[in-house]
């Protein structure tokens, strides 16, 4: 009796309340996608609203006699949405979709769209599931061919040999006499194979089967052109180049991700504003080194304003004189 005998590990599982859905294992079998494979969201999904459509015992309190069934959802059908199933089992609304439209095309299930009242208005397209009961029954006690054969019929069966059937038939020839032995020397088949690959793969190549150095290299040359010819021309302090591209290139991604705009835009961009803040001699500007205006993106600073010089009112002056005996006084 000891291969019978619960072990350990058997005693505490059964110790566990495990409760969920019941997949059947013909529905692998069964519930397929087009490909051939098992639909294993189809099957996920059908297990659930099984669950809904599977009825519970009603019992006496006292007595413990059964009473009768009931259901377990409200209306006549379950009422369902697709993003309540995609939450509860971490799908996508979309394959949530797909799978349930999968079920309906092969008769398992209908789906119907409802117009419902509520308290706060009517609600358009509801969903609302049904399992079609006889392809539940179809796909889920499925009668073996083997077992459906009546006794009186024979079969026949032909016996294991020792000989493996290649499917083909076997002709023997003779010997050839003028066959070339093998060689040690192989540098001629090594050097055809060599031109071979060059020749055919290499013209063929898509862009998915390019690297991503390979794609890069186009637009990196882009943006190394837009400094070397628009930016660091415009630089008055000529000093850390290379500090300056990083840079650069580091505030012309950021950029890229929020106008869109190309590496040659966004050089003229800072030539522009270059140039603005050195025609109204904003103070230390000219000292400024190309990396540190980049890495602090110094041209979102508030630019100084140009005060217009007011032509000062000239003082009048008046005189005044008096005339005493014939003089004059000023």
């Amino acid at each position: 009796m000891k291969h019978i005998t619960p072990t350990e590990t058997v005693n505490q599982i059964g110790r566990i309340n495990l409760s969920g859905n019941v997949i059947p294992a013909n529905w692998w079998h069964h519930i397929k996608m087009p490909s051939g494979k098992p639909d294993s969201t189809a099957i996920v999904l059908l297990s659930e609203i099984i669950y809904w459509y599977r009825p519970t015992e009603i019992r006496d309190e006292c007595t413990g006699e059964l009473k009768g069934w009931r259901k377990r959802f409200q209306g006549d059908k379950l009422q369902r949405s697709y993003q309540s199933f995609a939450d509860q089992f971490g799908f996508t609304k979309r394959e949530v979709t797909d799978a349930l439209k999968r079920l309906k095309s092969q008769g398992i299930i209908t789906l119907e769209l409802r117009t419902i009242n509520t308290s706060t208005g009517a609600c358009c397209n509801v969903l609302f599931i049904e399992p079609v009961p006889a392809r539940i029954d179809e796909i889920t006690n499925v009668t073996q061919l083997v077992n459906s054969q009546p006794e009186s019929e024979s079969f026949s069966v032909t016996p294991p040999t020792a000989k493996r059937d290649r499917g083909y038939v076997e002709t023997e020839y003779p010997l050839r006499k003028n066959v070339t032995p093998p060689t040690a020397k192989r540098d001629t088949y090594t050097e055809i194979t060599t031109k071979n690959k060059n020749i055919l793969i290499e013209p063929v190549r898509s862009e998915v089967e390019k690297t991503e150095s390979e794609i890069a290299k186009p637009n990196q040359n882009k943006i190394d052109l837009a400094f070397e010819g628009i930016f660091w021309p415009q630089v008055q302090r000529k000093v850390g180049k290379q500090s300056a591209k990083s840079a650069f290139k580091t505030q012309f991604r950021l950029w890229r991700k929020e106008t869109g705009e190309t590496a040659e835009q966004f050089a003229e961009f800072l030539v522009a504003d270059i140039r603005s803040r050195l025609q109204v001699n904003q103070f230390g500007f000219e000292k400024l080194h190309p990396a540190t205006y980049l890495n602090g993106k110094r041209w979102l600073d508030d630019k100084p304003v140009i005060q217009s010089h007011q032509s000062k009112p000239q003082a009048t002056t008046t005189s005044t004189f008096t005339v005493s005996n014939g003089l004059v006084f000023f």
